[in-house]
Order: C-alpha cells, then sequence, then structure tokens
C-alpha cells in the first residue's frame, strides 16, 4: 500500500514535469499515482493535493522569496522548487506543520543535493514559525 510520502513525491514530481516545461503530464496524472500503487483515499489525497500546489502557485511563490536572502524563486532549480511548492500549500491544511516539512525533507534528501536540503528545511521552518 502506497504511504503519503509516495503521494507526495508524486505530485512533487508532477510539478517538476510542469516546471520543466510538460504541460502533458496532466493528461497521466493517472497513471503516475497507479504505478505507485496510490489508489482509493490516497489518490484523492494526491489529487487535491496537486490541485491546491497547482492553485496556491504564486502565493506559495510569494512566500518562498519572502524567505530567501538576495534570491528568488527562480535561482532555485525545479526539484527543489517543486518540494517547497507543495509542501508551503500544504500548510494552508489541517495537516501538521513538522509533518510536511519532515515529509519535504525526507523528498529532498532523496532528489536534491544537501544546499537544497538545507534551504528547504530553512525556508519551510521560518514559514512555520511566521504562520503559527
Amino acid at each position: 500500500m502506497a504511504t503519503r510520502t509516495d503521494v507526495r513525491e508524486v505530485v512533487v514530481g508532477v510539478l517538476y514535469a510542469l516546471e520543466v516545461g510538460n504541460d502533458k503530464i496532466l493528461n497521466y496524472t493517472d497513471e503516475l499515482f497507479e504505478n505507485k500503487k496510490i489508489r482509493n483515499k490516497q489518490k484523492v489525497f494526491g489529487e487535491e493535493l496537486l490541485n491546491l500546489a497547482m492553485s496556491h502557485k504564486e502565493k506559495a511563490d510569494n512566500q518562498i522569496n519572502e524567505r530567501l536572502n538576495k534570491r528568488t524563486v527562480d535561482d532555485i532549480g525545479a526539484v527543489p522548487k517543486a518540494i517547497l511548492r507543495v509542501a508551503t500549500a500544504e500548510m494552508t491544511t489541517d495537516t501538521d506543520d513538522a509533518l510536511i516539512i519532515s515529509e519535504a525533507t525526507k523528498i529532498a534528501s532523496k532528489l536534491c543535493d544537501e544546499s537544497s536540503l538545507k534551504l528547504i528545511n530553512a525556508v519551510l521552518q521560518n514559514l512555520s514559525k511566521e504562520l503559527s
């Protein structure tokens, strides 16, 4: 059975693909979820998280920009940017921020280098403090 981490990884992957110009990826989300055996409630969660992250993109980018020193979200690689956008969007839900940050750093540890992992953690920790 798929975990919520698996779901978040798929959503990050879709946002990454969109960021690098693969707009057709949205036609294949069902297959992406199925490949990770994401079904039923987990699939619903994934679809909702993807829609939230896409609709929250501009606000997320502004929140990320406010927490970067002398940089902007455009200076960040596509993978860290996708992770930050998903986590920032999910922070608008009832999910505990500590869990969101933990999941984001877990995904980043698989997909990013150490400096991106530290950036993701710092931005999300800062955002969480300001939201609470």
